[in-house]
């Protein structure tokens, strides 16, 4: 079963009457013998898919530079997809911290330059963030230490809406079932990959199903998951809810006693652990 911890969440009570319901970014940075060479993805999205990142490490000093280590502190909420990285004789030497990993590097002759790239991804801590996204980098090697900064790079964020509903307010007798319809929008530039549709309704209320989505009820909660498979069926067909699309969510229930209530019905995405 899939455990939520949720990035962002809209709430709406609603009434149930009778029983019822209701670009790249490129950057150089050079000091001592070594130069950096960066390029940071342009659609990275919190809990979006892992991005690419480029660098390439240089010496244009006069002697080889033995022992050479790289540890990368990536921005805030930022995490190293374990097993990513690729370049000529560079290995994982402590990925204990995904935000900073570390990782070890071939010896550099003079004018030896070694591309490197990873996979990053963005989590909710994304959405705290008040500064810019930066990584940092520090590369140790037989004469000293020295580090550098990647260019700000930005992070696109999913904005989820309930904007219509359709048959929110219902009266009926005991055993009646019903339906009603929810359609949710994303009107953030960020893509949303899953999200889920919870629905606290009445002790009278038995939710049964759904059209879209998986259905977990525990008590009076009805979870509705949705992901890539419902997203493929609506907007361009990418298996994403991107900005500008909507997906409209059927839910069934049934009327089990004639006591009235209210359904607080939460949509939001989050990233799934």
């Amino acid at each position: 079963m899939s455990v939520w911890n949720p990035c962002f969440s809209k709430n709406v009570a609603m009434k149930l009457s009778v029983f019822a319901l209701f670009c790249t970014v490129f950057s150089i940075q050079s000091w001592g013998q070594i130069t950096i060479t960066t390029a940071e993805p342009t659609n990275l999205t919190t809990c979006g898919e892992a991005q690419l990142f480029e660098m390439s490490v240089g010496n244009f000093g006069n002697t080889t530079l033995n022992g050479v280590s790289l540890t990368i502190q990536l921005a805030n909420g930022m995490i190293y997809e374990a097993g990513s990285i690729i370049g000529m004789n560079v290995a994982e030497t402590n990925i204990g911290n995904l935000n900073q990993p570390v990782f070890s590097l071939p010896n550099l002759a003079p004018a030896d330059n070694l591309s490197i790239t990873f996979l990053a991804k963005a989590t909710c801590e994304t959405t705290n963030n008040t500064g810019d996204f930066v990584n940092n980098f520090t590369i140790n090697h037989s004469t000293g230490a020295e580090s550098s900064s990647s260019s700000p790079y930005n992070i696109q964020v999913p904005s989820i809406s309930i904007t219509n509903t359709a048959n929110d307010l219902v009266t009926g007798t005991v055993g009646t079932a019903f339906t009603r319809s929810f359609t949710i929008s994303n009107f953030g530039f960020g893509s949303v990959g899953e999200l889920f549709f919870q629905d606290i309704h009445p002790a009278g209320v038995t939710v049964t199903g759904s059209d879209f989505g998986v259905l977990n009820v525990n008590g009076n909660t009805a979870t509705i998951t949705l992901n890539g498979t419902d997203f493929s069926q609506v907007g361009n067909g990418d298996g994403f809810l991107d900005f500008g699309e909507s997906i409209t969510l059927t839910e069934n229930f049934t009327i089990s006693n004639c006591n009235d209530g209210l359904s607080e019905i939460t949509v939001g995405w989050g990233c799934e652990g």
